[in-house]
């Protein structure tokens, strides 16, 4: 199912979202050559589908271009190709919306307290909130959680043992060593309960 936004109110928005399920999709779509069977995948016609889609004439698949309609149509050939069939309310072609841009407001703060001592935390550097989340205030125990993953398949758990339960729960960004060559910046507050 070839997935495309509906157009929210900002067009840079429009163009990140559409951008980013353009190349998402492609991705997925042309790393898998489902239904057929493993065996007939291509690495040739991957690597020429990937070419086609970055190569000038699909002007970055900005919006509005020509570029973005020839990478739309490519993307329906190869699957009407590949005997998929299309899902949802219209075609291969399905509307959805993205909120892109957010900001956060002025007076973002956060203190820490250790009995009488207590401790202003510099934004950006020390912690970084989401931009979508709620303002509001909290008093509650922290504890630290490692990268707070649970992967019972690798019997990787940050949680064992650990009582998280109406604490605050600040954990690293990233993921574990080993797991990606990414390592473990800034730890971020998250609230768990």
């Amino acid at each position: 199912m070839l997935v495309f936004p509906s157009r929210p109110a900002s067009t840079r928005a429009f163009r990140v979202a559409l951008s980013v399920s353009v190349s998402l999709l492609a991705l997925t779509l042309f790393a898998s050559a489902a239904p057929q069977s493993i065996s007939s995948a291509d690495p040739i016609r991957y690597l020429d589908d990937v070419k086609a889609l970055t190569a000038p004439s699909m002007e970055g698949r900005g919006d509005g271009t020509q570029g973005l309609a020839r990478a739309a149509n490519m993307l329906e050939k190869r699957y009407k190709h590949l005997g998929l069939k299309p899902a949802g309310s219209n075609s291969y072609f399905q509307p959805f919306t993205v909120i892109t841009g957010a900001k956060l407001k002025s007076h973002n703060r956060l203190t820490v307290a250790d009995g009488a001592q207590k401790g202003d935390l510099k934004l950006n550097q020390d912690f970084v909130p989401f931009s979508f989340s709620s303002s509001g205030s909290v008093s509650a125990p922290v504890v630290f959680a490692g990268y707070g993953a649970t992967a019972e398949e690798f019997g990787y758990d940050d949680y064992s043992g650990i009582d998280v339960k109406d604490k605050i729960v600040v954990v690293l960004r990233y993921e574990p060593a080993g797991s990606r060559t990414r390592a473990a910046t800034p730890v971020l507050p998250v609230m768990r309960s």
